[in-house]
């Protein structure tokens, strides 16, 4: 059960996820935000150590992606006729000062957890940890 406190929290964190665009479709064409974790989850090594490899390939996809105007025009130019925003988003490549050099910043949190565990229920914490 969640308090008012919890419920307040989780709506004003919708809140700014829709403020910020952080938006997906619904099957049925309405938007909402984009699901997010508010809380840390409980993963395998394995995972974490998956997940930690990937960044840099899928961070250099994102970077190639990104530079590639011919496949951005033939993916986004058919939902910019429907889409203003993304309309105005591609309309400013034509006013757009490329550089040679280029930066990413992207932010991948991973916390690694040890936590001991207690028999003792009352007094342990969430089991938000690594399994090893």
């Amino acid at each position: 059960m969640q308090t008012q406190e919890q419920k307040d929290l989780i709506q004003n964190a919708i809140e700014q996820a829709k403020l910020h665009g952080i938006l997906k479709y619904l099957p049925e064409g309405e938007l909402t935000h984009a699901p997010f974790s508010l809380s840390p989850y409980t993963m395998t090594e394995s995972v974490f150590e998956e997940m930690a490899e990937l960044t840099v390939p899928f961070s250099e996809l994102m970077i190639q992606v990104s530079r590639n105007t011919d496949f951005l025009a033939h993916h986004l130019e058919p939902v910019a006729a429907i889409d203003p925003f993304l309309k105005m988003l591609l309309d400013c490549r034509s006013r757009e000062i490329t550089q040679s050099s280029q930066l990413l910043i992207q932010r991948n949190d991973f916390f690694v957890a040890n936590v001991k565990q207690n028999n003792d229920k009352r007094n342990s914490p969430p089991a938000n940890k690594i399994i090893e």
